[in-house]
């Protein structure tokens, strides 16, 4: 008979890593800042292109209604979501020791990132107007109850607006491979 064959496996090189890796797992906050300013970027990039960080699909173009009703306004050329600029000062970054995030308080941004339908419901109103008093003349523009002489009630019937899906949220793929590295650096202990 032969002599039995034996095997040592030193696995304190292979213990250590698994160690390493596993401090490093559980204190993942700092990667995780950094995770969030790369979602972060690639919002403000969304915005700043009007296209879906995640695809580069741009944003669908305005309505020509919604178009001219800027133009009235003073408000065009404009950027699309960006008209007063709350929506996208509103995206704020957030991290832990186990996520990373961004998003918006603004009670419209959901419809913006997803899309969707807003019913608006049949309403009468008393509409107030100025009336010339020489003339008899009513005026075309709506005025204040306080500074009219002539009401009259308006009814709309209801109906939906729709807003399509303008997603400003979501990871790029040149975002991913930061985030990436970003994790891959952190976990092999390189700053």
């Amino acid at each position: 008979m032969s002599d039995p064959i034996e095997i040592k496996i030193d696995d304190l090189a292979v213990m250590d890593a698994l160690n390493r890796l596993s401090m490093a797992a559980s204190n993942a906050a700092p990667a995780m800042r950094e995770v969030a300013g790369v979602l972060a970027d690639d919002v403000e990039g969304a915005f700043e292109r009007e296209v879906d960080p995640v695809s580069g699909v741009p944003w669908p173009e305005l309505r020509p209604s919604t178009i001219q009703a800027r133009q009235k306004k003073g408000k065009w050329p404009g950027k699309i979501l960006q008209v007063t600029g709350l929506l996208a000062a509103s995206v704020a970054s957030d991290s832990g020791p186990f996520f990373a995030r961004v998003g918006s308080n603004r009670r419209y941004a959901a419809i913006h990132q997803l899309g969707g339908t807003i019913p608006i419901y049949a309403r009468s109103q008393q509409v107030y107007f100025k009336q010339n008093a020489r003339t008899g003349v009513v005026g075309n523009r709506f005025v204040k109850k306080s500074q009219s002489n002539f009401a009259q009630w308006a009814t709309r019937g209801g109906h939906e607006i729709r807003i399509p899906a303008r997603p400003y949220l979501g990871l790029s793929p040149e975002g991913g491979i930061r985030v990436v590295e970003i994790l891959t650096r952190h976990l092999l202990g390189v700053v």
